[in-house]
């Protein structure tokens, strides 16, 4: 998932990707939200109040639509 938005320019550069992927590696756990910018404070918060440390990453539109794009809807559950 990082190497994707890193890719599709979703506003991680390669610092980034490497201080996440240490994190995970030491065993923690990483949340990825797709947002308009007027949501970003409120996700933000929420993740907070959980004890989440948050980012906010501004990507274009272009990027967004290429990212959406890329993804394939999970199978549905019963």
């Amino acid at each position: 998932m990082l190497g994707l938005l890193h890719k599709k320019g979703l506003g991680l550069n390669d610092g980034d990707r490497e201080r996440i992927s240490a994190e995970l590696s030491n065993g923690k756990a990483a949340v990825g939200v797709l947002a308009e910018w007027d949501e970003a404070g409120p996700i933000e918060s929420i993740l907070t109040d959980l004890g989440g440390v948050s980012e906010v990453h501004a990507a274009s539109d272009e990027a967004l639509q290429e990212a959406a794009a890329a993804v394939e809807a999970p199978p549905a559950t019963v």
